[in-house]
């Protein structure tokens, strides 16, 4: 039977994705049968920092209703949703310096606790599991669909259940000073916590009450227990209590941690959620118990670097990459699955660039795994580039910053040959300098990307259920490996030692060395590439699936 072929092409496209103070600004306290939310000076009138803030309205943002209560939330921007959560005696005003800033790229959520804030005041005890439970709702029922929670001090324990209770939901966590024991931090509540507490929440009500921005009726016995909750309870949950919440999710976790803390005075509680949680990254700053009110600009730009890295994820966060592959796949399945008009059977062969599209073929290889029938129609596969297994951040790095150099092409720079190089003490020409500034550039990029895949890749090692099939599970077609000695992303000894294991398997395996070609081969050496692959192409159509030969083509 005659066959219809076409070549199926993957590859990265697209690789940018596009003084200290302690103060609670606002406070709910109860006094005299009455409830008074207020705002310090800074609060009330326009930034002095110059700062852009989440302006005030008296009347508050949007309401919801949980188990009968009316509950505030504050919602801004548009994008990947983002949830803020705040600490005891707070609301979501204090994260009035943040919203702005994130609202630039995300649509960031601030919910207010019942009993706090513009949210209605009730008689409940205000601990973790009752603000746990309310985040669970506001993601079900408001936000709808997944996203990351940023939470501090008591509000940070709460996103950590919140994502244990919704794993699949919750795609982040970032943790600003976070209450709850890790540790061998256990024991009776420190002496000067208290003081902390008396210092900066009961002796400002003052304060407070000379700037009352509005009264709300509250049981007026109730707030010492709130406050007593806020910190004490908050401080005891029981260390296996918060390792058993840890396991229960696997998302990334961010920590920005104030080190001139008042309250926590555990300096090593970062660094053993780090130690006990791999997939944690860790930001110290120079900040008492509330980074993102006191040091409003450093955590912002903390969270902002953070996000973007969850936005590359594609395979974790919102699953783009993973939907896209699977829409590519079923249209190859069913393209294949049809039949040309003069009866000619359709088959296909795999093309793939450097080692972001060989592990996009392997995707698609894995959703195609139950159509034995498909994956017979497939009658080869041209790895340019790639085929490394090791999951490397200098690899990852150097593959980024080449594709980036090669979609702005007036940053790159013409190689020169040998003997050619700048001498110590050369006189500067002009192009000398244009030279040296790529080179900058390209150092400047590359050590970017190299620092940021050093944190991806503990979620990248989830590609393993991919590189397995690219092993074990490849059709039972020719494959053509296109490398070469001098190449700067990809390293040719772990290419030919997966082509090794290939052949060792069985497989009909061909390879060929560029020699002195960077990267991209094809531009290298354009005849010999074309010569390459018109005779594997040429191959491919005449030798059955099922007889496997091993060739390996000279070195150049």
């Amino acid at each position: 039977m005659s066959t219809f072929c076409t070549t199926a092409r993957t590859e990265w496209l697209n690789p940018i994705v596009t003084g200290d103070r302690l103060e609670l600004n606002r406070r709910n306290l109860t006094v005299n049968r009455i409830a008074a939310s207020g705002m310090t000076p800074s609060v009330v009138a326009e930034s002095s920092r110059g700062l852009q803030q989440l302006p005030f309205k008296p009347e508050g943002y949007n309401y919801w209703t949980w188990r009968g209560y009316k509950i505030h939330n504050v919602e801004e921007g548009e994008g990947f949703p983002i949830v803020l959560v705040h600490g005891f005696a707070s609301s979501s005003f204090h994260w009035r310096y943040n919203i702005p800033q994130l609202a630039k790229k995300y649509k960031v959520y601030a919910v207010d606790f019942l009993g706090f804030g513009w949210s209605e005041k009730a008689r409940i005890d205000n601990d973790a599991l009752i603000w746990r439970d309310q985040v669970v709702y506001f993601l079900r029922e408001i936000v709808k669909q997944p996203a990351v929670l940023v939470g501090n001090s008591l509000g940070g324990f709460t996103t950590l259940l919140a994502a244990a209770a919704l794993p699949d939901q919750i795609k982040g966590v970032s943790l600003l000073n976070s209450a709850g024991r890790f540790g061998n931090d256990i024991g009776t509540t420190d002496k000067t916590e208290e003081t902390a507490l008396h210092k900066f929440i009961v002796k400002p009500v003052e304060e407070i009450f000379q700037r009352v921005a509005f009264w709300l009726t509250m049981q007026p016995d109730h707030i010492e227990g709130q406050l007593k909750s806020g910190t004490v309870k908050a401080t005891h949950v029981k260390p296996n209590k918060v390792y058993s919440v840890l396991n229960q999710f696997s998302c990334p976790l961010l920590l920005l941690w104030g080190d001139l803390d008042p309250w926590v005075h555990d300096h090593a509680k970062p660094n053993r959620i780090k130690d006990f949680y791999p997939n944690t990254s860790l930001v110290n700053l120079q900040a008492g118990h509330y980074p993102h009110d006191e040091v409003p600009e450093q955590v912002n730009k903390a969270l902002l670097d953070w996000l973007s890295t969850l936005d590359v994820l594609s395979f974790d966060l919102g699953k783009k990459l993973e939907e896209r592959i699977s829409v590519l796949a079923n249209e190859l399945a069913l393209w294949l699955s049809e039949s040309v008009k003069d009866g000619r059977e359709r088959c296909l062969i795999f093309h793939t660039f450097s080692n972001t599209g060989w592990l996009a073929y392997g995707a698609i290889l894995d959703n195609l795994k139950s159509r034995q029938d498909l994956l017979e129609k497939v009658k080869g596969c041209v790895v340019d580039s790639g085929g490394d297994p090791n999951v490397s951040p200098k690899v990852w790095a150097a593959g980024f910053t080449a594709a980036v150099l090669k979609k702005h092409s007036s940053f790159a720079y013409s190689s020169v040959e040998a003997g050619e190089g700048n001498e110590v003490g050369s006189p500067l020409t002009a192009e000398n300098i244009q030279i040296k500034g790529a080179m900058l550039i390209e150092t400047v990029i590359f050590a970017a990307f190299e620092k940021l895949f050093s944190f991806l890749l503990i979620y990248l090692m989830r590609l393993t259920k991919i590189l397995s099939v690219l092993f074990k599970n490849q059709p039972s077609c020719p494959q053509l490996y296109l490398y070469s000695t001098a190449d700067k992303v990809i390293p040719f000894h772990s290419v030919e030692s997966f082509i090794e294991e290939q052949r060792k398997s069985g497989r009909e395996v061909h390879s060929f060395n560029f020699g002195s070609s960077p990267h991209d081969h094809y531009r290298t050496f354009p005849f010999n590439y074309v010569s390459v692959l018109q005779k594997f192409l040429q191959e491919c159509m005449l030798i059955p699936n099922g007889v496997h030969k091993v060739k390996g083509q000279p070195h150049q």
